[in-house]
C-alpha cells in the first residue's frame, strides 16, 4: 500500500471539502480518514477508489500525486482536473505560465 494520505488531504483541501463531508460521501469514518491522511494507517485500493470518488477525481490523481508530489503540484492537478481538455495537455499548460 502506498502512502496516499498527503495527496488525499491536499486534494480535499484544494477542493474545499471537509473531512466530515468526505466521510459522508464515502461511508468511511472520519477518524479513519484522518489517520489515512496523516499516514498512520494505509488504505486498500478499494478504499482509495472510494475516496477518489468522494473527491470527484480520477483515482490516478491520488495515485500520481502520492507520495512525492508537493502540495503545489497536487493543487495544480486539481486545477487541471477542472479545466478544459486543451488545458489538460501539460506541455501546453506549462508553456502558458
Amino acid at each position: 500500500m502506498k502512502p496516499h494520505g498527503p495527496a488525499i488531504r491536499a486534494i480535499r483541501e484544494a477542493k474545499g471539502i471537509g473531512i466530515r463531508q468526505l466521510s459522508a460521501t464515502t461511508g468511511l469514518h472520519r477518524g479513519y480518514l484522518s489517520r489515512v491522511e496523516t499516514g498512520e494507517v494505509g488504505a486498500s485500493d478499494e478504499t482509495i477508489s472510494r475516496i477518489a470518488v468522494g473527491l470527484d477525481v480520477p483515482i490516478e490523481a491520488v495515485s500520481y500525486a502520492a507520495p512525492q508530489a508537493s502540495t503545489a503540484t497536487i493543487r495544480r492537478i486539481v486545477q487541471l482536473l477542472g479545466s478544459s481538455p486543451e488545458e489538460l495537455d501539460l506541455e501546453t499548460a506549462a508553456s502558458r505560465r
